[in-house]
């Protein structure tokens, strides 16, 4: 057991900074931020994982990197993951030199380039391929708010719209990710075995350890099957099959819809200020539509 740390308690904005306690600041924040290109583009799960940084800068009894850069390869893109806690420059098209919170996405296409974060979004072009092109009419429905929505899930039995269903393909690539930093090497992942192939001891260490030496099956068990309202109320249950992964879940049919909202990602931290952005490069540029 460790002493007590009156740095950790005294604000969970704080347990970041342990990479045990938390997984650092990459875990803590980017799945409020890669949460939008993997929503906007339908991403599965990366096949190749690739991560570096350091602990640079911040000197407290802390051991997360306050430097991480995480790339994931997609079979159709690559995605690029530059969490910064060094100062707060940033590439926000705005230029602003007033130190504060940086934060945006960029989508890289062939034609122009679409940067976003939570409260806009900004279509840069290429020359003038989009000369003359208009916005798509809006289509996404306006987000009911989190506590609403969960008051209605909970009444009604229907999944809210980010649920655990969509979240694993948000969670793994960042465990993975974690992972790659720890080993320093890049890792290699089968999406459809839903394991890490080729490196035996990035395999094992994939699976949690807890005190004991239990990794699997005691601390917590998955349901094989569990109820799930065909009809959103809460009769006409059905059971629904989970398929097992040792450190997340992934059910065989997503439910609850598209998923509703974009929150893009931000970051910030005391007592300086950071920037964190996730770069896509694609191939081509499907339409995302965006609207607020």
């Amino acid at each position: 057991m460790r002493p007590y740390n009156r740095i950790l308690a005294s604000s969970s904005y704080y347990h970041c900074s342990w990479m045990d306690y938390s997984g650092g600041w990459t875990p803590g924040m980017a799945p409020h931020i890669i949460d939008l290109p993997i929503w906007a583009l339908d991403l599965k799960y990366p096949l190749r994982v690739h991560c570096s940084g350091g602990r640079y800068i911040i000197r407290d009894d802390g051991d997360a990197p306050d430097v991480q850069e995480i790339l994931w390869q997609y079979p159709n893109l690559t995605m690029t993951w530059m969490c910064n806690l060094v100062n707060s420059y940033g590439f926000d098209l705005h230029g602003n030199p007033v130190p504060q919170r940086r934060l945006g996405i960029y989508f890289h296409g062939v034609d122009g380039t679409l940067y976003a974060n939570y409260t806009m979004h900004q279509v840069v072009p290429e020359g003038d391929r989009m000369k003359d092109r208009e916005p798509p009419p809006a289509s996404i429905p306006p987000s009911p708010g989190h506590e609403l929505e969960w008051i209605n899930c909970v009444k009604t039995r229907e999944q809210p719209s980010c649920s655990v269903f969509y979240h694993v393909r948000v969670d793994v690539p960042i465990v993975l990710g974690n992972l790659a930093y720890r080993l320093g090497r890049s890792l290699t992942f089968d999406p459809d075995s839903e394991q890490i192939v080729g490196d035996e001891e990035a395999a094992r260490l994939d699976v949690p350890a807890f005190p004991g030496g239990v990794s699997e099956g005691i601390a917590y068990r998955v349901p094989e099957w569990v109820p799930v309202p065909s009809d959103g109320n809460r009769s006409g249950v059905r059971l629904k099959r989970f398929a097992r992964r040792r450190n997340s879940l992934k059910c065989d049919k997503r439910e609850g819809g598209a998923f509703g909202f974009c929150r893009p990602f931000c970051r910030s931290y005391t007592p300086h200020t950071s920037d964190a952005f996730s770069h896509l490069t694609l191939s081509h540029f499907p339409p995302v539509h965006l609207t607020s």
